[in-house]
């Protein structure tokens, strides 16, 4: 008996030490990503970017519709997931009147020419993708709490997802002179909090059948916030010129979700 309790403990760190990991990673990896591409390439733009957006935001309302919201109901109740689904709109939109989060398109068409103003906006976008990547780690926890296939699912979109967030705050701070690795570092550690929502989010969650019903409800909410309020526009906005790519590109990335929840399978 001693064992079996030991070899639990044993595997229950394990697991939240590896989900905090790969919560780290996806974070500063995917944002990583975002600084580096501003600085090898600099800023994508029409159409590859809109396809990009479109896609990503098309499978996330196809996780949140098929996946999240079903497994927070299966977790919980329904209150529960419209409880944290709300709170997940709610906070995420907080976050962004509190930093003065602007849309990528306004980042750098309004941008001011100085350097120092550069800076500042640079530094405040760190501040505004670290805010955000803490509760998306939350979901990353929750969703490896429920199940690993759930959470692997949920860390690769939201790797995907943070890219643009990388290229957004990276392209003032390179516009401005900053040198490459100083822009790098701001990219870095903007992605690191996701690592500790990850470990929040698994440590309650592996615990309270409640919590994890309303966490993975609060991460299909945050979702659609961002889906709703980033990419979809900017899908819109980066594209005006080439027609139906948005849309199409958006319906490609919800038909990829079908598949990718297993809807169609």
């Amino acid at each position: 008996m001693p064992s079996e309790t030991a070899e639990r403990i044993y595997v229950s760190i394990t697991s939240l030490f590896t989900t905090s990991l790969i919560g780290l990673l996806v974070g500063m990896g995917g944002i990583g990503l975002g600084g580096l591409l501003v600085i090898v390439f600099r800023r994508p733009k029409g159409a590859i970017l809109s396809a990009m957006l479109g896609l990503a935001g098309g499978v996330m309302l196809s996780i949140i519709c098929f996946e999240l919201i079903p497994e927070s109901i299966s977790r919980g109740t329904k209150p529960f997931m419209f409880l944290g689904f709300v709170a997940g709109i709610v906070l995420l939109g907080i976050m962004d009147r509190i930093v003065s989060h602007l849309h990528m398109s306004e980042r750098e068409d309004g941008m001011d020419i100085h350097e120092e103003k550069l800076k500042r906006l640079g530094l405040l976008l760190a501040i505004g993708v670290a805010l955000h990547v803490f509760p998306e780690g939350l979901a990353i926890g929750a969703g490896f709490a429920a199940s690993s296939k759930f959470g692997l699912m949920l860390a690769l979109l939201m790797a995907f997802q943070n890219v643009p967030e990388g290229v957004a705050l990276a392209t003032p701070n390179y516009a401005s002179g900053s040198p490459r690795m100083q822009t790098m570092k701001y990219a870095l550690m903007a992605g690191a909090p996701m690592g500790l929502g990850s470990f929040f989010g698994y440590s309650i969650g592996s615990h309270s059948p409640i919590f994890l019903g309303v966490a993975l409800g609060f991460a299909g909410g945050a979702m659609f916030y961002i889906t709703c309020d980033e990419l979809i526009p900017t899908c819109h906005t980066e594209c005006k010129e080439y027609g139906h790519i948005p849309i199409l590109s958006i319906v490609a990335g919800f038909v990829v979700g079908l598949f990718l929840t297993g809807f169609v399978n």
